[in-house]
């Protein structure tokens, strides 16, 4: 009588409340693992009814951190695949004198001298242009005379981004030298970058990469972002072109990137050059809809803890140029803001119907953003804790 195989199992370690990142126990449900994770206390993940198993504590990223790095060796025994899931933990974890303990024990992590480079933009950015990869020019600046001196050099408008900064936070248009002036004030990094403004399209790549060669992505024109234009979007249109596939192997080859991860890049108006603009060392929400955009990561993902020889055969997505998706309640919000109904009602197309409890802490949090705080305060405290 055969015996059967034990069921692989994942811990996710999770330090923010993430709407992406919620749909990330619905994934790795459907590849076969049993999902356990490691989170902070009233994140909507914990609502999902694809979680086996919780270890909850309080605070965020740093206590997450520490709570990872305490259990780290039991952990490592006990589950095939942890998996670091935001950027704010990568962080917390980078920042810490045990991470290189840590990443011993974590093959889905970066050790610490490439996770340091991966979560600095600029060091990136500076890595990639000195291999030839196509970036918008910039200058690394670390004063206001650089940087209004880098601006005048470039030509407004300029781009001033910081080293770190998650869903568009840390980045600022600059039209002239007055609002330069301004954003300045804001900006305490040592170092920072002021970047020409490329006029175009911006797009990203969703990918799945096995010791840095891209084995599953697809691309797409970002759109719907929300609440402003360098705010994470919520879809996208497909896109397949060359250049891309180019440019997501160059990344890898640079990288060695082993799991989940992402680039965001720009298409110049008129000339259709396409520059890499960030590489994001983590998941990223639109990896749901890989099947959809011709490109399923879902086999890919099935025994890619244990596979020790060379990677799958990588599949470059076709056919599927040009469609449209939108998330939910990402395109939600967009939707609400402009009035737009028709918006609204496609993207309920992508809302998790078959996760009842993760659906309703997602319509929480959209009927929360909306809800006039005084209204808040008639609800009962434990209805009210949810309008995040």
């Amino acid at each position: 009588m055969a015996v059967p195989s034990k069921q692989p199992s994942i811990l996710l370690v999770v330090s923010i409340d993430a709407v992406g990142v919620a749909r990330l126990p619905w994934i790795f449900h459907r590849v076969g693992y049993r999902v356990t994770v490691l989170t902070r206390t009233g994140v909507a993940v914990l609502r999902s009814r694809f979680v086996d198993a919780k270890i909850t504590v309080q605070g965020g990223p740093r206590e997450v951190a520490a709570a990872l790095a305490a259990g780290i060796r039991e952990y490592s025994r006990t589950y095939d695949w942890i998996l670091p899931c935001d950027e704010p933990l990568l962080v917390a974890i980078s920042e810490r004198p045990d991470r290189g303990d840590i990443a011993a024990l974590m093959p889905f992590l970066p050790p610490p001298d490439r996770l340091d480079e991966v979560l600095s933009k600029l060091t990136f950015l500076k890595r990639a242009a000195s291999l030839g990869l196509p970036v918008p020019e910039f200058r690394l600046c670390s004063s206001r005379g650089e940087a209004m001196a880098a601006a005048s050099a470039i030509g407004y408008p300029v781009v001033l981004k910081k080293a770190q900064s998650m869903a568009g936070s840390g980045v600022r248009l600059i039209q002239d030298p007055a609002t330069m002036d301004r954003e300045l004030a804001g900006v305490d990094d040592p170092e920072f970058m002021v970047q020409k403004c490329v006029d175009g399209r911006v797009g990203g790549s969703t990918l799945l990469m096995e010791r840095g060669v891209p084995i599953r992505y697809f691309s797409f024109y970002k759109m719907f972002n929300w609440p402003g234009p360098f705010s994470p979007s919520g879809g996208g249109e497909l896109k397949e072109d060359p250049q891309i596939d180019a440019l997501v192997e160059q990344v890898g080859q640079m990288e060695k990137f082993h799991g989940l991860c992402s680039i965001d890049w720009l298409e110049e108006r008129g000339t259709g050059k396409i520059y890499l603009i960030e590489f994001n060392p983590r998941y990223t929400p639109t990896t749901y809809v890989s099947g959809w955009a011709g490109s399923d990561f879902l086999p890919a993902l099935s025994g890619m803890h244990q596979r020790t020889g060379p990677p799958v055969t990588p599949l470059r997505p076709s056919g599927h140029g040009g469609q449209v998706f939108q998330m939910f309640p990402e395109s939600a919000f967009r939707a609400i803001d402009d009035r737009d109904v028709p918006l609204f009602i496609r993207s309920l197309g992508s809302a998790p119907w078959n996760d009842p409890g993760l659906f309703m802490a997602e319509i929480w949090r959209l009927v929360g953003h909306y809800v006039p705080a005084s209204w808040k305060k008639l609800l009962p405290r434990t209805h009210r804790s949810r309008l995040i």
